[in-house]
């Protein structure tokens, strides 16, 4: 799995599930808090977007991954997803 596919499975659900218009997933924006004031999304839509992630990478994300690497911005849910992912290619 490469950087640029989580990415783009991450930014494909904030545009086609949460409906987030792609003026706003530009690059510049990743940083910036889902729930904030650019982005808008609840804290029930992030769990969404976890449950949507761990279903398409057939991964669990761990607490400590969550309290590590966080879950609020783009470039945070990319770290844990790439966590996840290599914990889970471990265990194999």
């Amino acid at each position: 799995m490469n950087n640029t596919s989580i990415i783009n499975n991450i930014i494909s659900l904030l545009r086609n599930k949460f409906l987030i218009y792609d003026e706003l997933l530009i690059i510049e924006n990743w940083d910036e808090p889902l729930t904030g004031d650019i982005f808008m999304l609840t804290a029930i839509d992030l769990a969404y977007l976890l449950f949507e992630l761990e279903k398409i990478y057939e991964i669990r994300v761990l607490e400590k991954q969550l309290i590590s690497h966080g879950f609020y911005s783009i470039s945070e849910i990319y770290k844990t997803i790439e966590s996840s992912l290599c914990i889970e290619y471990n265990n194999e």
